[in-house]
């Protein structure tokens, strides 16, 4: 239940030119365990802006993972989760650098909708059956965000974050945590554009075999 795909641990560089800066490793993870991947949602409502809440219980395991909103008789919020387990850096590491990346389903994911990043703020991201979706709640969330636009694109797209070291930071500054512990990524609309009636879809872990699961990758000082 617990497997890994580490993907180039260990992977060095060095900061700086001839003045020899820092040295660097990288880390780079996916989501390995089907439901360590889902989504959150919130019905019935009547505002363009997102309630900062979700359902009690979240969907895990499906190889959709719906984010963002949709509007059409009625207003919902999607929010996705990724967690990515075993990530061996040591509590307070200074993290020089991070993405997070997802495919891009087609359907209703055509639209221009932007997302927000942020973590659970928790070592452990979500238990291993899963996660309710009041745990999803924005009061969970890491205070650094990060804003994820231009999600135009076609079906099968992988889209690159921008860089989200303040919310890894964060994570891996709190007091109890430990290397090898999990963070999870949640992705989610702040609000719906206007005459909006499309979210954003993204392509899960049990899409195609694990074909097009999400990854992170953590770069920091060694």
């Amino acid at each position: 239940m617990g497997d890994l795909l580490l993907l180039g641990a260990g992977r060095g560089g060095y900061d700086g030119g001839g003045g020899g800066g820092g040295a660097t490793e990288t880390v780079d993870l996916t989501v390995t365990v089907n439901a360590d991947d889902g989504y959150g949602s919130k019905g019935e409502l009547s505002s363009n802006t997102n309630p900062g809440t979700y359902n009690a219980l979240a969907t895990t395991g499906g190889s959709t993972i719906f984010m963002g909103g949709f509007k059409g008789d009625e207003v919902s919020f999607n929010i996705g989760f990724f967690r990515f387990r075993n990530l061996t850096v040591a509590q307070g590491t200074t993290i020089t650098s991070a993405t997070f990346k997802f495919t891009k389903s087609g359907g209703t994911g055509s639209t221009g909708q932007d997302l927000t990043l942020a973590a659970l703020d928790s070592t452990t991201g979500i238990g291993t059956g899963g996660i309710g979706g009041a745990a999803l709640a924005h009061s969970n969330h890491t205070t650094a965000t990060v804003a994820f636009p231009n999600l135009m694109g076609s079906s099968n797209d992988q889209k690159t974050s921008p860089d989200i070291k303040t919310i890894v930071q964060e994570i891996v500054n709190r007091g109890d945590w430990s290397s090898g512990d999990s963070i999870t990524i949640v992705c989610y609309a702040a609000s719906i554009p206007t005459n909006t009636t499309a979210r954003i879809e993204g392509r899960g872990k049990e899409f195609s075999s694990g074909s097009a699961v999400a990854e992170l990758s953590v770069t920091y000082s060694s």
